[in-house]
């Protein structure tokens, strides 16, 4: 939940079938802000005739423990796809997490939303614009059907930099490009996935409203946590004990992304290594902090 109502943007999977969470955000978010984001797992709210009505009544009864409007919650949904979702039980279990409400208690929700993952997701960094510090964090989950252009994953990002609701959503719709959409571990895709993120702008910077040296220093921060939250993604792949990263370079032909994808599903095709640790053990559960910055010739660095 932001302090503040917040600038929202997102994206969403490709998949001709949409869980109706991710219908109903898609309207709480036509408006271009949110304050809170609620999500279940355990169980997708997909394919259900009531789906719809499950959806906005979870946003209500979120809405009314934190004392907003119903409208201003995204909702998202995470598990087995068909199965009727049990209202009672979410309303029974809502309040706990209202009061587990903190600024540093991300890694509490990074682990609510697990479904196969073995590993929570997290990622955050610290920059500079306008001379305020302003911070960039997000969560994710996803462990198999995950495929170029969304699959299974959920990704909630959050900062408290300022940045028009126009190029937060170009900044957000030009990242996934080269991140969440490239991410391949099983050649599947599913329902309900998205990739949301609020912007509060409490950290009091002249807000970003055309594409100049800040909007650049807010691309890398962006780009620096959501490449970081697609290597755990990969790397915690269901059976998952490798992970590959295939660079393109400048190359942004669409036969060069093709060919990247069919050499990334190649490898899962090949006999690999026994007795290997599996990948997943080389990302830690502890939340990494990175500075972005521009140095005096105007380069963007970044440090770890």
């Amino acid at each position: 939940m932001s302090d503040c109502k917040a600038s929202a943007a997102a994206v969403y999977t490709t998949n001709l079938v949409k869980g109706a969470p991710l219908l109903v955000t898609k309207e709480h978010l036509a408006d271009g802000t949110a304050q809170a984001i609620l999500c279940n797992s355990g169980n997708a709210n997909t394919c259900n005739a009531d789906g719809p009505q499950i959806a906005n009544a979870m946003c209500q009864l979120a809405a009314d423990q934190l004392g907003l409007a119903p409208e201003d919650v995204a909702i998202a949904s995470t598990g087995v796809i068909g199965q009727p979702l049990n209202l009672e039980v979410i309303q029974a279990g809502m309040a706990p997490p209202v009061e587990d409400l903190a600024y540093h208690n991300s890694l509490h929700a990074a682990t609510a939303i697990m479904t196969t993952d073995t590993i929570p997701k997290e990622a955050a960094v610290e920059f500079e614009l306008d001379g305020k510090v302003c911070h960039l964090g997000g969560i994710a989950k996803g462990s198999g059907m995950i495929h170029p252009n969304m699959a299974t994953m959920l990704v909630f990002l959050t900062t408290d930099a300022a940045i028009s609701s126009e190029l937060l959503r170009k900044a957000l719709s030009t990242d996934v490009q080269s991140t969440f959409n490239m991410v391949s571990v099983d050649g599947d895709t599913s329902t309900n996935d998205m990739v949301v993120i609020l912007v509060n702008g409490m950290a009091d910077n002249a807000p970003i409203t055309q594409e100049d040296k800040d909007f650049a220093v807010f691309m890398k921060a962006l780009n620096t946590v959501t490449m970081q939250l697609c290597k755990m993604l990969a790397g915690d792949g269901e059976g998952a004990t490798h992970s590959k990263s295939l660079s393109r370079g400048k190359l942004i032909a669409a036969g060069c992304i093709l060919i990247a994808g069919a050499l990334a599903a190649l490898w899962f095709l090949l006999p690999q290594p026994e007795k290997e640790p599996p990948l997943r053990r080389e990302f830690p559960v502890s939340r990494q902090t990175i500075t972005v910055g521009v140095d005096a010739s105007g380069t963007i660095r970044s440090q770890q």
